[in-house]
């Protein structure tokens, strides 16, 4: 099974200027969640602490009979992750 995993990467341009201009996009064979724990994982052994996460596929489920292009890729899981790093937190509040 093919999925695709797409990461928004919202940041302050100033602290991360490389990554406020796109989206990382990288495909894998491989089921959802262990592409998922894996990137969990590395955002946290670099200490980007995920401090929420939201099943978007769930979410937007409740559209797909008012949305004439609804998930047209035919996404079979969708996850966002909210990530913090303490320390780029306090240089942001200093």
């Amino acid at each position: 099974m093919r999925y695709t995993l797409f990461f928004l990467l919202l940041s302050v341009s100033a602290l991360v200027p490389t990554m406020a201009d796109g989206i990382y996009k990288k495909s894998v064979e491989m089921e959802f969640e262990a592409a998922y724990k894996k990137v969990y994982t590395a955002l946290e052994d670099s200490r980007f602490y995920v401090i929420d996460e939201i099943d978007m596929g769930n979410s937007l489920a409740r559209f797909k009979d008012k949305w004439k292009d609804f998930n047209l890729n035919r996404l079979e899981e969708q996850k966002i992750m909210i990530i913090c790093n303490g320390w780029y937190a306090n240089q942001v509040s200093n």
